[in-house]
């Protein structure tokens, strides 16, 4: 029997006690750095899913919200046509519904625009001529809404299920009014549901993904995806996370959906309320989806671990049998290395192991591959052989070699690192972890994330997308003018599309049918300048993406620029302005291609096909702007190549001297109800303001006579004082605004002046305007002087000083210069066209006078003119004796043609109103037609004394009306009297040669009424 020595058995087992304990221990930190480094990596992921989501509601809300923006926009502009069509009476009830076709149209959210009346029966938004049976819309909340509350504004009903077509929509309403404010009906907009549905299956949230649409009292207008029951349309049961959310954050949050979510699918989600319209938006990504790059990362983690404590257990084994067994060990060990070779190989993500290389600095410079696993050749394409024990500077054909600065920081450090990158060598994307197992060594463990990638970049350009289709239909609404509208479009394309190039192209028909830059937006630097392109497929340039797509009338996507043969005549130039990828996209109009929009991307293979859809429908809206546009155009130049070269003043006169009538007429009217005298003092100065402004019109109108030598002035008494108090009391209220001190210094004269006072208070008007406007702090001083010049001449000299800006001497001398002004950037901080000192020039030349200024930069500036005035006897003035007359005349038609009755014909509800009040409190009875077709039927029916009449007027105007009364009712001697805002004596004119006796411009001063009715009324 052989004997242990003695200690023998003890000291083995206590080197195996320490042996296992240092192994625990390093086995239990391995395990919790693990857990803590997958706790991380699950507390990014999950952040990432909740900055997802919240991005995706953003866009999502913001979209929407444009949505409705847009349908309000419609909506609020089809109240403007609607009050515009009823105010002049079209002839043609389609107006409304040309109208509507357009903006539904524009607007492919829209199932239908319709138009209700006052009994809620639907008159607009049907081809046929009536709505069928069933379309009542008394019984909708929101008729009875807008009929209560005129107040109401924009209505946006709980989602409905239409009476005719069954399906179901969100209805948009705003009231509509007569011109007196009553209610006149209700327009609706109906935004179909499937239009939201179809917008979130396009948003990219997984598979199991959710986007829900609700509305303020958290009822479902639409979700992605419906699984019925309760995710039905109007369905207001949500999950306890939500309510639990809501409670804490009413307007927006993230939370995560558990146990109680509604269609049993737990997520991560993001809810915010739209601050204008009140819905919500909800969406959400599956945790087990977004979770599953962590699953992967776990089993890598459990893997290395379990590598690292199976491959530290070995080592402990091998040194513990050491004593006994050395061949044992070493079986042992190979037997570990077989085991960790089989889970090396086995992995299904690349693991490389690398060595750093150092030059004789100590600076990392390159790197050697040491090892790599089967996956690794799998994903690269780079078989092991190749690989191992050859620099990755010459593997991968780069110098330094790919990743060398995070390499090296991860090599030194120790620091564990992660990555996501797109490595171009391979054309491939790359999620790379980074760990350091020994001095100088790391090893690399990657996935291929390239189609995510490339999905992720996809959806980032579709949304860009539609936020660029959202806003350029914005700006068709807004559409002008050609030029204009390609600039907005090029410019958004570049700014929200996030394009680095565009250009619109039209088609000229010359020999070479060259393509003719119209307008570009971008980083253009002399690219356009360099190239030449025709539309001509004969011709190399004519072969071109932008020539084939004018030529063929259809899209063409140039995916990339460097391999496409079509490009050569081009590539040099492309390549080196930084393009990789374009689209051409044709504009036609009318049929015919005129045209492309071209846009240039950065990165190759930058258009998908869901992108190039919405670009191909941005395409077509512009082109169906440019369409109505030019429809517009060619109607009004047809229009106008009728009308007369003052047409144009004869519209404005009409358009402005309506209001002034209805001015002047409602203070008249105040006046004799017995008022103040504060109230008689304010309506003094309302009818000077009033009588001012019709003389400013009248200026206005007659500016082309002053160029011609034609402009006649006036003759009638002037009072300086007078001139001076009235421009004063029209700027007085802005001197005060900004604390300015007004001034007047008048010499005192006996004589009594006759001359134009109209043109001397327009001219020092313009002076006083233009001292107070360029005044900031200080005064303004009115001057004026007299001086007997002989011939019973009198020269007036007015000054106005400031204590403003001043002039330089070079600007002096443009100043009285049509469209000028002595600095440009005076026009864009004050305002002004340079037209008042020109005019003031002419008038002050008129009048014998001169002009001139005298100024220094920031000391002020002192303007000054004179004109010669005529001296007459002191008697009295010529319209005092008018107005006696006149009054007179009110007198005599209350005494002797009380009870007569007159025809008023006027279309405008103000000027009914004061036509009738006027008339009828001098005894006359006044019946009021709203146009000419009613003044016809009303004078075949009833006898009249006499007949005001309207030029313009809807359904028929006051010509035509005049030409049947007297051809068709055979009535020559009833009396007819213009009375219009139409006051050119072309006007007048017209008005005499169909038939009428008298003429009346507006403003209709009551006294000169009178007189006119009285002098036209038979005895």
């Amino acid at each position: 029997m052989q004997l242990k020595r003695p200690g023998a058995m003890s000291v083995y087992q206590r080197y195996v006690g320490k042996l296992s304990a240092i192994v625990v221990t390093l086995c239990f930190i391995v395990a919790l750095l693990a857990a803590w480094s997958l706790q991380r990596s699950f507390d990014n992921h999950q952040e990432r899913a909740e900055t997802a989501t919240q991005n995706v509601t953003l866009l999502v809300v913001n979209q929407i919200g444009g949505i409705f923006d847009e349908v309000d926009r419609a909506l609020l502009t089809l109240v403007s046509d609607f009050s515009h069509w009823e105010k002049h009476k079209r002839a043609s009830r389609h107006y409304m519904d040309e109208q509507i076709k357009f903006h539904l149209a524009l607007h492919p959210e829209l199932v239908s625009i319709r138009i209700g009346n006052q009994h809620g029966e639907i008159t607009h938004g049907f081809d046929g001529e009536k709505a069928p049976p069933g379309s009542d819309m008394t019984d909708r909340s929101y008729f009875q809404q807008h009929l209560n509350d005129k107040n109401a504004g924009l209505l946006i009903s709980e989602p409905l299920q239409g009476k005719i077509s069954g399906k179901w929509g969100v209805i948009f309403s705003r009231r509509l009014s007569h011109a007196d404010g009553s209610f006149a009906g209700v327009i609706i907009a109906n935004v179909k549901l499937d239009y939201f549905m179809a917008r979130f299956q396009a948003v990219k949230l997984g598979q199991k993904g959710s986007v829900a649409l609700r509305d303020e009292k958290l009822g479902i207008i639409a979700r992605h995806p419906d699984v019925g029951g309760k995710t039905a349309i109007k369905s207001n049961v949500i999950s306890t996370d939500f309510r639990a959310a809501l409670d804490a954050g009413p307007s927006g949050g993230t939370y995560i959906s558990r146990s109680t979510c509604i269609d049993g699918t737990s997520r991560v989600h993001t809810y915010q309320q739209h601050k204008k319209y009140r819905f919500y938006v909800n969406t959400g990504i599956a945790r087990d989806e977004f979770l599953t790059d962590w699953y992967t990362e776990v089993k890598i983690t459990l893997l290395l671990a379990s590598i690292f404590c199976i491959s530290l257990i070995a080592v402990a084994v091998v040194l513990a049998r050491a004593y006994r067994q050395n061949d044992a060990a070493t079986t042992e060990l190979r037997d570990s290395e077989h085991r960790f070779r089989s889970l090396y190989e086995s992995m299904s993500e690349g693991l490389a192991i690398h060595e750093m290389v150092f030059d004789n600095q100590e600076r990392a410079v390159d790197y050697r591959i040491l090892e790599v696993n089967p996956m690794f050749e799998s994903l690269t394409g780079l078989a092991r052989h190749r690989v191992v024990g050859r620099l990755a500077s010459e593997v991968y054909g780069m110098q330094p070699p790919p990743f060398l600065d995070i390499y090296a920081r991860v090599a030194l450090s120790e620091n564990a690192d992660h990555f996501d990158q797109w490595f171009e060598p391979m054309g491939k994307a790359f999620s790379i972890s980074v760990f350091c197992h020994a001095k100088n060594r790391f090893a690399t463990v990657f996935e291929d994330i390239t189609s995510r990638m490339h999905a992720a970049q996809e959806q980032k350009r579709l949304s860009r997308a539609l936020r660029l289709l959202s806003q350029c239909n914005f700006a068709l609404v807004r559409v002008e003018d050609e030029k204009k509208l390609f600039e907005d479009i090029c410019r958004l394309l570049v700014e929200t599309g996030g394009y680095v190039f565009a250009w619109v192209g039209i088609a000229e028909n010359d020999a070479e049918k060259r393509v003719r830059p119209e307008t570009y937006y971008g980083c253009e630097t002399g690219y356009l300048d360099d190239i030449h392109i025709s539309w001509d497929a004969s011709r190399e340039a004519g072969r071109g993406p932008s020539g084939t797509a004018i030529r063929t009338g259809k899209a063409q996507v140039n995916s990339d620029i460097l391999n496409n043969p079509a490009m050569l005549p081009w590539r040099d130039s492309a390549i080196r302005h930084g393009y990789r990828a374009s689209i051409a996209l044709p504009l036609l109009v009318d049929g015919r291609c005129f045209g492309a929009v071209m846009i240039y991307s950065s990165d190759a293979n930058a258009f998908a096909n869901e992108e190039v859809t919405l670009l191909e429908e941005l395409a077509t809206n512009v082109s169906f702007g440019i369409q109505s546009l030019r429809n517009r155009v060619r109607r009004e130049s047809a229009e106008a190549a009728n009308v007369a070269k003052s047409a144009f003043l004869a519209n404005m006169s009409h358009e402005i001297r309506t209001p002034l009538n209805a001015i002047s007429g409602m203070a008249f009217l105040i006046r004799r109800l017995g008022v103040s005298d504060e109230v008689t003092d304010k309506l003094n100065k309302i009818e000077t303001a009033n009588r001012h402004l019709l003389e400013i019109i009248n200026d206005i109108l007659e500016l082309s006579k002053i160029e011609a030598g034609k402009l006649i002035l006036e003759e009638r008494e002037v009072k300086i004082e007078a001139v001076v108090a009235d421009v004063i009391s029209m700027v007085q209220n802005r001197a005060a605004e900004k604390q300015l001190e007004l001034k007047t210094e008048i010499e005192p004269s006996a004589l009594r002046l006759l001359g134009d006072p109209t043109r001397l208070h327009q001219v020092l008007l313009n002076y006083a305007g233009n001292a107070i406007k360029f005044t900031e702090h200080g005064r303004v001083t009115i001057r004026t002087h007299t001086q007997d010049i002989g011939q019973q001449k009198t020269l007036v000299r007015f000054e106005v000083e400031d204590t403003g800006i001043g002039i330089h001497a070079e600007a002096i001398a443009r100043l009285f210069t049509p469209f000028e002004q002595a600095d440009n950037s005076t026009t864009r901080k004050y305002g002004g066209t340079g037209l008042g000192l020109a005019i003031a020039k002419k008038l002050a030349n008129l009048m014998g006078g001169d002009i001139g200024v005298e100024s220094l930069p920031n000391q002020g500036s002192k303007f000054w003119f004179t004109a010669v005035l005529k001296q007459a006897s002191v008697t009295a003035p010529a319209h005092v004796a008018q107005f006696v007359e006149t009054d007179a005349s009110a007198a005599l038609l209350v005494k002797s043609y009380a009870g007569r009755k007159l025809l008023l014909v006027e279309d405008d509800p103000v000027n009914q109103e004061i036509g009738r009040e006027l008339l009828e409190e001098v005894g006359l009875q006044v019946d009021v037609a709203n146009n000419g077709l009613e003044a016809l039927e009303m004078l075949n029916s009833k006898i009249y004394d006499l007949v005001l009449m309207d030029m313009q007027m809807p359904e028929m105007g006051g010509l035509e009306a005049t030409r049947r009364i007297r051809a068709e009712l055979k009535q020559p001697d009833l009396p007819i009297i213009a009375m219009t805002a139409n006051a050119f004596a072309e006007d007048r004119t017209q008005c005499m040669a169909a038939g009428m006796n008298d003429f009346m411009a507006k403003p209709v001063i009551p006294e000169k009424l009178f007189a006119l009715v009285a002098k036209w009324l038979k005895p």
